[in-house]
């Protein structure tokens, strides 16, 4: 029984011509004894792009298949297994546009650290990666030299970059920023100055070089405050600068990062136990997000707020008005739900804030508070004396009461979530049809 392999390139007819003739020879003078190699073509109405036909048997295969795909990989050629239905390239063997980016990356830290000198940081703010393309986003922290102006060490950050091009290249000045890209990837500079107090931004308009107040919190200063984060919030602030919303308005990189710092100061501010995620890991939490779909399928740059179920027992009644199966449907189990009916979510949790604000003893309430864990409530930094304050007693004999006292922070929570779908709404209204939210259990 024959074992059927394909060795094929580009649909470029003449350069396969000489290269299928090339890759034969080598196949023959290697392996002519195990294998027979033939040149073929398409039907005549297709384009006749040669291929090479490869013949063995099965008990052979095994001695010459990694040959083969060596020999595919090293003439740029792709090898296609008929047996088995899968094809090998030297994409599945080497990432290129990974091996590229990081000889890039090293080449430019090193001509960075020397041409600018004296530089206080040089600080990776984001990385992503595709298949086929990665990116990486650094914020460069510059020390002052006596007598030379931020403007002027915004001129030679700019040439400095401009003048350390390969080809397949360019360098582009957008968003205040410094982006160097090619096919395959991109890394983009920002710059900042002076030191463990930075309060400025440099980059280029046009052909001159700009220098302004950044009204906001220096990059430095955020990655010290970042160092006292646990591991969680680490992670959660860097997945936070791929997602998708998060690009969108906060273009410039650092900006972005300082953002999603912020938000980590905030979040541990909050009452309620909430993350502002990604897909991935999750434990006790009812996961929200949208759904990745043909249309949009990149997962890294959707966001997934992430409430702890105890803190979401204050959501979860007005939802399963909207949707009356998802107490049905709750432990680890998806619930794709199209955009029109998360739309009716969100109006309801509006009436919902509405009530709990301004008319909290209406019965019609009643039978919501019910379920709600209003321990949730007690800051832990109470939780200790909450007995002497009757809280304890409240909570058991007077929830509408207790609720009553507490109903700016509930309302909060129905403000995050609030925030949060329409912003997803917002940015994913272009995929129609394809539109689809999750929740999905503990």
């Amino acid at each position: 029984m024959l074992y059927r392999l394909f060795i094929y390139g580009s649909e470029d007819a003449a350069r396969n011509a000489s290269a299928a003739e090339m890759v034969k020879k080598q196949i023959e003078k290697e392996l002519s004894e195990k294998c027979h190699a033939t040149i073929k073509y398409p039907p005549e109405t297709y384009d006749q792009v040669p291929f090479l036909y490869i013949a063995t048997s099965y008990s052979i295969v095994q001695s010459i298949l990694p040959r083969l795909y060596a020999i595919a990989a090293e003439n740029a050629m792709t090898l296609y297994d008929a047996e088995t239905n899968r094809k090998f390239s030297k994409d599945d063997l080497i990432d290129e546009s990974l091996v590229n980016l990081k000889l890039r990356e090293k080449t430019l830290k090193r001509v960075i650290l020397d041409k600018l000198k004296p530089v206080w940081k040089y600080q990776e703010l984001s990385f992503y990666e595709n298949e086929t393309y990665k990116s990486r986003e650094y914020v460069v922290t510059i020390s002052k030299i006596k007598g030379v102006s931020f403007a002027e060490r915004t001129r030679q950050f700019y040439e400095c970059l401009n003048d350390s091009l390969v080809d397949g290249e360019k360098l582009e000045c957008d968003n205040k920023a410094f982006r160097i890209s090619s096919e395959l990837y991109s890394i983009t500079f920002c710059l900042e100055a002076y030191k463990k107090q930075p309060n400025m931004i440099g980059y280029f308009e046009g052909k001159e070089p700009k220098t302004e107040l950044i009204h906001r919190m220096g990059s430095v200063v955020a990655f010290k405050w970042m160092e006292g984060c646990t591991d969680i919030e680490k992670s959660d602030i860097v997945e936070r600068m791929n997602f998708r919303e998060m690009r969108e308005r906060y273009k410039n990189p650092c900006d972005r990062f300082v953002k999603s710092v912020l938000i980590a100061k905030q979040l541990r501010k909050e009452i309620f136990d909430i993350r502002y995620s990604s897909i991935g890991y999750y434990g006790a939490e009812i996961l929200f997000h949208i759904v990745p779909s043909d249309y949009y399928h990149d997962e890294d740059s959707i966001s997934v707020l992430k409430i702890e179920e105890e803190s979401a027992s204050f959501i979860l009644p007005f939802i399963n008005d909207v949707y009356p199966y998802f107490y049905d449907r709750y432990y680890l189990t998806e619930n794709y739900l199209p955009a029109e009916m998360w739309e009716d979510i969100v109006e309801r949790i509006k009436q919902a804030k509405t009530m709990i604000l301004y008319d909290t003893f209406n019965p019609d309430l009643a039978p919501y508070i019910d379920q709600f864990n209003l321990f949730v409530l007690l800051r832990d930094d109470r939780i200790e004396d909450y007995y002497e304050k009757g809280d304890e007693y409240k909570i058991n004999n007077e929830p509408v009461q207790f609720l009553y006292e507490h109903r700016y922070e509930a309302a909060h929570l129905y403000d995050v979530f609030i925030e949060w779908s329409e912003i997803q709404l917002y940015y994913y209204k272009e995929c129609g049809d394809d539109r689809m939210f999750n929740i999905l259990g503990p």
